[in-house]
């Protein structure tokens, strides 16, 4: 499986906190979707999109805050050469943006022996109580919910984009470490988004090497389109 990275290079024009930068790049790039009509469509459609993002990130590593005029960079994934190339025009050639774009770079690699995995953006997982859904935490829930909600969504992802099947019998995550004894709080819509950070380990079996890719690709849970849930390969 190859996967395709589009790399963006951007000069802020305006100020953005750590909470605020799902909100931030989801309000920029669907913006410049008005410039493609296939990416408009997919931006209107409620379901798993064909691609993850990053959070913001810059040179100097983590940080809090990301100041006017800084520069900073945030990456698309997807194993669809064709999304990655309709995103790279339409952010090349949008006007309007909160945010200058400097350069683009597009790459693609073929992932191989991914033990496992860690979120360099917070992950959310949405679950059911009493009928009403709510993020994933610690304190409402437990890791066996947590983990068969991440497998359940990779393997929704993996049907979808790889037009194949992945048996449910599968033991797919072998280990879940949560790097964060408290969830991040994000505003969005006029409510809260938690989310956590993890180390997953995947199992050593076919599906779950196969799954493991799909993740760095697609990233790992929900709300992808609003940069979470982005993964690098585990050291």
């Amino acid at each position: 499986m190859l996967i395709y990275e589009l790399n963006v290079t951007v000069k802020l024009k305006k100020a953005v906190k750590f909470s605020q930068i799902p909100g931030f790049l989801s309000k920029n790039i669907n913006y410049s979707f008005l410039l493609d009509k296939d990416l408009k469509n997919l931006h209107s459609k409620n379901h798993i999109k064909p691609y993850s993002l990053s959070f913001l990130q810059s040179h100097e590593g983590r940080k809090d805050l990301f100041d006017v005029n800084e520069i900073a960079f945030f990456k698309i994934r997807s194993v669809s050469p064709e999304i990655i190339k309709s995103m790279k025009y339409c952010l090349e050639n949008s006007k309007g943006f909160d945010f200058q774009v400097l350069g683009t770079l597009t790459t693609d690699f073929a992932p191989t022996n991914i033990q496992s995995l860690y979120t360099m953006s917070p992950v959310v997982v949405t679950i059911s109580i009493d009928n009403k859904s709510y993020c994933w935490t610690k304190k409402d829930s437990d890791i066996l919910t947590l983990k068969n909600s991440l497998e359940t969504n990779l393997k929704n992802k993996f049907s979808l984009f790889v037009n194949d099947s992945v048996s449910f019998n599968d033991d797919i995550i072998e280990l879940i470490e949560i790097k964060n004894d408290k969830p991040f709080m994000f505003p969005y819509k006029g409510g809260k988004i938690f989310a956590y950070r993890y180390k997953v380990y995947f199992a050593n079996n076919s599906h779950a090497r196969e799954l493991a890719k799909i993740a760095l690709a697609l990233g790992l849970g929900e709300k992808g389109s609003l940069a979470f849930g982005f993964c690098e390969k585990g050291r």
